[in-house]
């Protein structure tokens, strides 16, 4: 697969088709994406929003069939650059964001990956 030129591609082509979430190879999209919170910037070969589990799992499923690496992202925060690649880019956090269970006193807690603290923190706060 190309890397040097995302759109359009076969991997883009797959995911616009067997999704129903949200594919963004387009130039903005790709540059909102190469950065976090990190002093790095790479720009990613585009970015898949996914809106259900099953969603991720086959965008993962698709980008190894096509050879494209993926890198899992959630809030975007890191401070050394681990969530910027050249690669597609998974985000999570904007559907998948439930808290599913919270456990008080085995001091355990089920989440979506694209949980981010401050949902996290009530959930827990009320047991």
């Amino acid at each position: 697969m190309p890397f040097d030129n995302p759109a359009g591609s076969r991997l883009e082509d797959r995911l616009r088709r067997e999704l129903r979430s949200e594919v963004m190879f387009d130039a903005f999209s790709r540059g909102r994406y190469a950065t976090d919170a990190s002093i790095y910037q790479i720009e990613p070969l585009g970015v898949v929003v996914p809106q259900s589990r099953e969603d991720a799992a086959a965008a993962i499923a698709i980008a190894r069939e096509e050879g494209a690496p993926v890198l899992p992202r959630g809030g975007g925060t890191s401070q050394c650059g681990q969530t910027v690649a050249r690669a597609l880019v998974i985000d999570c956090s904007k559907y998948l964001d439930r808290v599913i269970a919270v456990d008080v006193e085995g001091r355990r807690v089920r989440v979506e990956p694209g949980v981010v603290l401050d949902r996290l923190k009530p959930a827990v706060a009320q047991g």
